[in-house]
């Protein structure tokens, strides 16, 4: 039996125990690391969120930077169309004067 002194002071270790301390430590380095795989998965779904949200705010602020352009345009057609109103109302009274 090959035996090495242990941190324990001289108790021998067999290549059982190691072998059994080694197998443990594995299993610890196997859960670490799905640990950190499923840690990693949520960092890059937030990511992809991050980046999604990224998306809808440039397009919001596309819009609002077209909201004046629209107001001008609502504005422009309603004076037009107002002013076609009131003429038409001028022209109305014109001909039944």
């Amino acid at each position: 039996m090959n035996t090495h002194a242990s941190d324990r002071g001289n108790e021998p270790v067999t290549w059982n125990q190691f072998h059994t301390f080694a197998n443990e430590m594995d299993a610890r380095f196997i859960a670490i690391e799905a640990r950190f795989n499923e840690i990693d998965k949520r960092f890059n779904e937030l990511d992809a969120k991050i980046n999604q949200l990224r998306g809808e705010f440039l397009e919001f602020k596309e819009e609002m930077r077209l909201v004046p352009v629209k107001i001008a345009g609502w504005v422009a057609g309603a004076m037009i169309g107002s002013s076609g109103v009131i003429f038409g109302g001028f022209q109305l009274l014109r001909g039944l004067l």
